[in-house]
């Protein structure tokens, strides 16, 4: 943190290297703040800001501002008012018309507020299930450890999420493990809003486009897989990977399909591929059974869909699918699972998501580079660059089938 104006801090969530540009942070501490004003001023600029339990002269003994892009200059100015003006807090209730109209059905006081912050935001399901789940399940596990209230589970203890508006996904992932979605903050909604609190904590973290591996250590990983099978003792104890009809042996392949998505689709669609490992596990490996199952994905899973896909991810003994968010089920796969990731090869699309967080849950990982032909390659910029991507491309199927085999082997 740097020293801003007055003796408070802020807190520059950026990448390093890209603080002059506006784009994204390395990992900072955390901040735990008593007695606090929370203010999200718009979807880009929030502040913490820590109130004086008596009466006095003096400046608040700190401030904490955490913002994206470069919206800090709205923030300092309202911090420095706060520090002059002791009416200010009433000043800033009625100017944003809380009360019975704040989104948080009037309350202006809540116990506390456990906030997450990452540059990217965790509107993706990728970037809320590797990188801001594992934390908040940590904190959750850490609290019930020394047997304080929990975000997101004790009622008036809320979380704040670095999203922009209530996801089906989101909602259906924490019903699933205990969890309130009625206790969620986004943090990166547009409108205005001031809360009060008795704590609140403010956890920084990075996106993995920053560096060259999630931004969930192997130790938060760990923890959340051991939080998350409390809900599911069954899983990884069905048939899969067991033996079935007497002395046949039962393998079971999960295909993560994109056909539902916008980008990197497989031209013919899955069903040659899996029609394809399914005729060479017969001639190769006739002593294993293997079932070949599809899980369709590219829309954003509700409860019930979400359910369908935990079942599937839990008895699968390997998991495929060309890069996407869909593989970052794996948080939810037994331990013994392989998985084999078809990852395109287009020009600056390459990262190492899967290898990293396969790697940081101990999971047996391998890539199949698949070419794309230039001539399906769509160029776009983002973070200030010209990038590509594909809508759909071919994959030669024999060898891919193989690589199954391989793998089941």
């Amino acid at each position: 943190m740097r020293s801003s104006p007055r003796g408070g801090h802020i807190s520059d969530y950026r990448p390093r290297g890209q603080e002059g540009k506006g784009i994204g942070s390395e990992r900072d501490s955390r901040l735990d703040v008593d007695n606090a004003l929370f203010l999200r001023l718009n979807s880009k600029s929030m502040f913490v800001y820590q109130r004086k339990n008596t009466v006095d002269s003096t400046p608040p003994d700190s401030v904490c501002l955490f913002k994206s892009m470069n919206a800090s200059e709205g923030c300092l100015n309202y911090i420095q008012k706060l520090q002059t003006d002791p009416q200010l807090e009433d000043k800033i209730k009625d100017a944003l018309s809380v009360g019975e109209k704040s989104i948080m059905g009037g309350k202006l006081h809540v116990k506390s507020i456990t906030a997450f912050i990452h540059w990217l935001g965790a509107d993706n399901y990728y970037h809320f299930l590797a990188e801001t789940l594992p934390y908040l399940i940590s904190e959750i596990s850490r609290k019930m450890t020394s047997g304080q209230p929990q975000p997101a589970k004790t009622p008036q203890h809320y979380v704040a999420l670095p999203t922009s508006k209530p996801h089906f996904f989101i909602q259906a992932v924490f019903k699933s493990i205990g969890l309130d979605p009625s206790l969620i903050i986004d943090l990166q909604n547009s409108k205005p809003l001031l809360l009060s609190c008795n704590s609140l904590s403010v956890i920084p973290g990075v996106s993995s486009h920053s560096r060259h591996s999630v931004s969930a250590t192997k130790s938060v990983l760990s923890t959340s897989r051991k939080y998350i099978r409390r809900f599911f003792p069954s899983w990884g104890y069905g048939l899969a990977g067991g033996e079935r009809e007497g002395l046949l042996s039962f393998r079971k392949v999960l295909w993560i399909s994109r056909q539902g998505a916008l980008y990197r689709r497989l031209k013919g669609g899955p069903n040659p591929l899996i029609s394809t490992i399914r005729n060479k596990s017969l001639q190769l490996i006739p002593k294993i059974r293997v079932e070949v199952e599809l899980l369709k994905s590219g829309k954003e899973p509700d409860a019930l869909t979400f359910k369908s896909t935990l079942n599937k991810i839990s008895s699968a003994d390997v998991i495929g699918g060309v890069h996407g968010a869909g593989l970052s089920n794996m948080l939810f796969a037994k331990p013994s699972v392989k998985i084999l990731e078809v990852l395109p090869l287009v020009p600056g699309m390459i990262n190492y998501h899967y290898w990293t967080l396969s790697s940081a849950l101990g999971l047996n990982y391998t890539v199949f580079p698949a070419s794309v032909l230039h001539r399906d390659l769509i160029q776009f910029e983002a973070f200030g660059k010209k990038l590509y991507t594909v809508k759909e491309f071919e994959i030669p199927v024999d060898p891919l089938a193989s690589e199954f085999i391989r793998i089941l082997l």
